[in-house]
């Protein structure tokens, strides 16, 4: 492919603190984050014509294993002139679509069956306080749940897409995890389910995978459990 990935413009909350110990609540089953924060993004955006993005990944292991909640770096800008970055405080809603596929010969192929999640309830949105991406772009990081999870098989090459439709007015990058991975990506302005899609070395996606929700829902009982309990102790004080 000759052109140049969409790096977007043309440019180079509410939840528990507890959630950014993101492995503390199960297992990451696969991860694709780097040991330095992302500064690199590229446009990922749910909406006719726009740019989608898949990267491919494999599980290890000889198990099945499902896959309840998604964790990534990405970031929004207004599309008014000149680009800009909105205020934390005014975040536009989401419309995230995550979905998984089969390879097809090194790009995106045939759905994996009960994989074209539709989400718009964002567990964890929250800025990392890391490099601005593109130089310009407030990084966020985001925690979806899948609830009752996706089962994929190891040694199986699978790819995931992740794209946002936050409105009309605003536009979605999922950051880069580039130099530390095997380079393949894919891009489509097409559907996702049936593409045409191109793949490119430009460099993975950060993103992780992880085998439980977060929190699980008995974890979160407790905590808000203990939570009331010292209140109440300290009112009785």
């Amino acid at each position: 492919m000759n052109r140049l990935l969409n790096a977007f413009f043309l440019l180079p909350l509410f939840s528990l603190n507890l959630a950014s110990s993101y492995s503390a609540y199960g297992a990451v089953i696969y991860s694709q984050k780097t040991p330095s924060a992302p500064a690199g993004a590229f446009s990922s955006l749910d909406a006719p014509g726009g740019q989608k993005l898949a990267d491919n990944f494999s599980l290890e292991g000889v198990e099945r294993v499902t896959i309840r909640s998604v964790r990534f770096i990405g970031g929004y800008g207004v599309t008014s002139r000149p680009p800009i970055t909105p205020p934390l405080d005014e975040l536009p809603n989401d419309g995230f679509r995550i979905v998984f596929l089969e390879d097809n010969g090194g790009v995106p192929g045939t759905l994996v069956v009960g994989g074209d999640l539709a989400i718009d309830t964002v567990f964890r949105r929250a800025a990392t306080g890391g490099k601005l991406l593109n130089g310009i772009i407030t990084p966020i990081e985001f925690i979806i749940n899948l609830h009752d999870g996706l089962t994929l098989t190891p040694s199986i090459e699978y790819w995931i897409s992740i794209s946002n439709n936050p409105g009309p007015d605003y536009g979605w990058i999922w950051a880069r995890a580039n130099g530390f991975h095997d380079e393949m990506i894919a891009d489509t302005r097409g559907s996702v389910a049936d593409g045409p899609w191109n793949s490119v070395g430009n460099g993975g996606m950060w993103f992780e995978l992880n085998d439980h929700n977060i929190p699980e829902p008995s974890t979160l009982t407790f905590l808000l459990i203990g939570v009331f309990a010292t209140a109440g102790c300290g009112g009785r004080s």
